[in-house]
C-alpha cells in the first residue's frame, strides 16, 4: 500500500523520508516527550497556577516541531493528505496543531478566570496524539485490539453481575422490611442505619455493589 500511496503522490523520494521507520520513531518519541510534560505541568499547577518558563518553552517547541511535521507530510502527500488512508489521523494531527497555535497566540491572562481555564484545560486534548504511537508499537496495538475485542463479554460479564445483585437487593429489601415492621423491639438509631443501607431496591443494590467493590466494608 505503501508504494501505491508513494506513486499516487507522486514524490517517492519525500514519501520515503516522511514515511521511514527513523522519522516514525523520532516523533513518537517527541509525542512520549510531550505527554511527560503535560504531567509535570499538571503536578506543578498545584504549587503555582501561572505557566513557568519551562513549559513556555517545551510548548513552543512541540508546536514547532509538530508543525514541520504536519507540513513535511502535507507535502509530501499532497492530496492524499485529505483523501489517503490516513487522511483520519492528518486531521487530527491538523486540530491539534490548531489548536496549539491559538493557544500560543492567545494570553490567557487577558481573558477572566473562567476562559483562562478553559484556554488551560483545551491544551491537555493534545494528548490525543498519544494514541499515534500505538501504531508503531505491534505488541501494544494487540493488547489494545484484545481489550476492545473483550468489550462485548465484559459488558455481559456487567450484566449478569448486576442481576444477580438485583436479586439478592430484592431479597434483603424483602427481610429488612419484615425486621422493621415486626414485632422486635429495636432502637431507632438501628433502624435508621437498616433504612440508610437498605431502604429499597436501588439502595440496597448500591450497598451490595459498595461491599463487593470495598467501598462499604460488610
Amino acid at each position: 500500500f505503501e508504494l501505491e500511496d508513494a506513486k499516487a503522490a507522486g514524490d517517492r523520494v519525500g514519501w520515503a523520508i516522511v514515511h521511514s521507520p527513523i522519522v516514525q520513531w523520532i516523533s513518537s518519541i517527541v509525542i512520549i516527550l510531550n505527554a511527560i510534560t503535560f504531567g509535570y505541568s499538571a503536578q506543578r499547577s498545584l504549587e503555582d497556577p501561572e505557566p513557568g518558563t519551562f513549559e513556555y518553552t517545551t510548548t513552543w517547541f512541540f508546536t514547532l516541531f509538530f508543525i514541520v511535521e504536519l507540513s513535511m507530510r502535507f507535502l509530501v502527500e499532497r492530496t492524499l493528505f485529505f483523501f489517503g488512508r490516513e487522511w483520519k489521523w492528518n486531521l487530527l494531527d491538523t486540530i491539534l496543531v490548531m489548536e496549539s497555535v491559538v493557544s500560543l497566540a492567545m494570553d490567557e491572562k487577558r481573558w477572566s478566570s473562567t476562559m483562562g481555564r478553559v484556554l488551560r484545560i483545551a491544551r491537555f486534548f493534545r494528548l490525543a496524539r498519544i494514541t499515534r504511537v500505538v501504531r508503531h508499537l505491534g505488541a501494544l496495538r494487540l493488547v489494545l485490539f484484545a481489550i476492545l475485542d473483550s468489550m462485548s463479554s465484559l459488558f455481559w460479564c456487567f450484566i449478569v453481575v448486576g442481576l444477580v445483585i438485583y436479586v439478592f437487593s430484592v431479597i434483603f429489601v424483602h427481610a429488612g422490611a419484615d425486621y422493621m415492621n415486626g414485632s422486635v423491639e429495636t432502637s431507632q438509631s438501628h433502624l435508621d442505619l437498616l433504612r440508610h443501607w437498605y431502604g429499597g431496591v436501588v439502595r440496597t443494590m448500591i450497598s451490595l455493589f459498595m461491599a463487593i467493590t470495598g467501598g462499604a466494608d460488610w
